[in-house]
């Protein structure tokens, strides 16, 4: 440990404290102009790619981002999840989906990825839009909510199971300004969320508060579902 430190101050030695601050991450401020989702053609592609992405509360509103995990676990955070179960086992259209949050540039996003067969990206973005007005309208049922409370609360232990995978966490809430007794909140955070607490962080969720793409040989009828394409 001692020469590890030691190693690292030698290295960092040079480095000098700099001036910036991290930004607001309080409330969600309005885009500079409406998201759409553009469409690419490019017929030489073996498959046409979606991703999309919306605003998600920060992690410095801790119940919401809690539901929004969840949310985007019963979304297409594994093989169980909606997005699998509709566009690659009962329609078989997509080759992978999945949906995830993700921290970009000081905001936190809902993407929603697939890579479909080509020609049926106007069907995977119908059903796609399908899925979120669903949640945003009835959020997920009891046992999804169930499943994927455990899910997340197993994953979380796992990952806090190694010194590298606690190191990595104290980090990442450190770097963004969140108390550590969130470390010892979640389990309770997780066992009180409802399927309301996740209905209405999925309003944030509605098809036309996404911006994207559409990569490939998408078909002729690519523009469907509620999105705003451009």
């Amino acid at each position: 440990q001692d020469q590890v430190m030691a190693s690292l101050e030698g290295i960092l030695a040079g480095w000098t404290k700099g001036v910036g601050q991290f930004g607001s991450t309080e409330s969600l401020t309005a885009w500079e102009t409406s998201p759409t989702v553009v469409v690419l053609p490019d017929d030489d592609l073996p498959a046409t790619h979606i991703k999309l992405a919306a605003r998600s509360l920060p992690i410095s509103h801790p119940d919401a981002f809690v539901a929004a995990s969840v949310a985007s676990l019963v979304l297409g955070g594994n093989f169980s999840s909606r997005l699998n179960r509709t566009i690659r086992e009962t329609e078989g259209i997509a080759y992978r989906a999945q949906s995830y949050l993700n921290d970009h540039y000081n905001e936190v996003l809902l993407v929603v990825e697939a890579d479909v067969t080509n020609g049926c990206a106007g069907a995977a973005m119908k059903q796609i839009s399908y899925l979120l007005d669903d949640l945003a309208d009835h959020g997920p049922t009891a046992e999804e909510l169930r499943s994927a409370v455990g899910y997340t609360l197993g994953t979380y232990i796992l990952s806090l199971g190694s010194q590298h995978g606690r190191a990595s966490c104290l980090l990442s809430y450190l770097t963004m300004g969140i108390g550590l007794d969130f470390l010892a909140q979640l389990p309770d955070r997780l066992d009180s969320l409802t399927t309301d607490d996740v209905r209405d962080v999925c309003q944030l969720y509605r098809p036309h508060l996404f911006a994207g793409v559409v990569v490939g040989n998408g078909g002729t009828d690519t523009r469907q579902g509620e999105f705003h394409f451009g």
